[in-house]
């Protein structure tokens, strides 16, 4: 399951960085558009920085809520691993004989 989860994220996570960088790609051509006296004004320049302020955030929170995720998932697995191993403990314990 480890080995699953760490390709899933991978591949997701691969998704999502070339979703950013296609933005990101589309972002600089909305620039590109534009004339030299168009880029030094301040309105144009503020639609720039807050496109891609918008697309590094969405890629940030995307990144936290997959390791948030993650981090669920591995706690899950360990804590199915220990509710296995408590009865075999258990059972070791009632077996041994008493001094």
């Amino acid at each position: 399951m480890a080995t699953y989860l760490k390709y899933y994220q991978t591949e997701e996570t691969l998704v999502k960085y070339n979703q950013a960088k296609a933005d990101l790609t589309d972002v600089k051509a909305w620039w590109a558009k534009f004339s030299r006296g168009e880029k030094r004004l301040r309105k144009t320049q503020a639609q720039l920085v807050d496109l891609t302020e918008r697309v590094l955030e969405q890629e940030m929170a995307g990144w936290s809520q997959r390791m948030i995720d993650a981090l669920s998932e591995l706690r899950q697995e360990e804590e199915a691993r220990e509710q296995k191993r408590e009865p075999q403990n258990s059972e070791a314990q009632s077996s041994a004989p008493e001094a």
